[in-house]
């Protein structure tokens, strides 16, 4: 989504985490052309490729679903960076011309500030994807019609193996859900309400499965034997919406870590 072409989620000043000495400081950033060389590095990995459901692409096909990822309006992705991942990527890269479409305009190249701050933020780690769905097809109100809601899928993968076991994936997802509720406002039309996440987690995958349920409030909804899944839901409590509560004083039923929104570039042309 063009929304969050130039924009990335820090941890807030004034509320420091006590653990990112231990534990690194994460960062939320937008996917670039610049992360693509690396991405398409990570997806060589029959594992990630197992683990994520994906086929295997070629470098141009990466490079067109990055454009895809930013111009689409049903998607949503951050590139997860890690203070103490080593720098994997060149973030003054652009799209190279043998991989752009024919009526293609070349990518804008990140000022030097922007390409500064991406190498202050460490290496990349992972993403984290929403998939936006038209309408909620559980909401079981009666006084409005489904089409004034939606739904949204997240899926999360860290790549890097050094950067489990922090509590990074909890953090990006619960940071991404908190966004993506903020802004529905520009990520869909007047009038929807984003009420509910999905989230799709395989059998061996428990780490996730007791992340999802434990940390983040998720609650299973099926099972499917077949492709050995977990469907699970997550849905915006109904008091808040009945009390009028405001989003930024609401009670979020799992912690959301403050962070602060920052504009990558000081203009903000044609996202790359």
């Amino acid at each position: 989504m063009k929304i969050n072409a130039n924009t990335y989620l820090i941890p807030a000043a004034s509320s420091p985490s006590t653990n990112d000495d231990v534990h690194g400081q994460l960062v939320l950033v937008p996917y670039l052309a610049c992360h693509v060389p690396q991405y398409h590095a990570w997806m060589q990995s029959p594992a990630l490729l197992e683990a994520t459901a994906s086929d295997p692409l070629s470098l141009a096909e990466e490079y067109a679903m990055q454009r895809s990822w930013r111009n689409d309006n049903d998607k949503l992705t951050f590139i997860l960076a890690w203070s103490k991942m080593p720098l994997n990527y060149d973030p003054s890269a652009t799209t190279p011309s043998e991989y752009l479409p024919a009526d293609a305009e070349p990518d804008m190249p990140l000022d030097t500030d922007a390409v500064t701050t991406l190498r202050s933020l460490g290496g990349m780690i992972g993403d984290v994807n929403l998939f936006f769905h038209d309408h909620d097809h559980d909401h079981d109100g009666e006084s409005d019609p489904p089409s004034q809601y939606c739904a949204a899928e997240v899926e999360i993968m860290l790549a890097e193996p050094v950067a489990r076991r922090h509590g990074l994936a909890q953090r990006a997802l619960a940071w991404t859900m908190h966004w993506a509720r903020t802004h529905i406002g520009q990520l869909a039309p007047p009038g929807v309400e984003l009420t509910s996440f999905r989230a799709i987690v395989g059998w061996d995958n428990t780490a996730s499965l007791r992340m999802f349920q434990e940390k983040l409030a998720f609650k299973e909804i099926k099972q499917v034997p077949v492709f050995r899944e977990t469907h699970l839901v997550w849905t915006w409590p109904e008091a808040v919406e009945k009390d009028g509560v405001s989003e930024k004083d609401a009670e979020w039923p799992f912690a959301v870590p403050r962070y602060e929104e920052c504009v990558l570039r000081r203009s903000d042309p044609r996202p790359t």
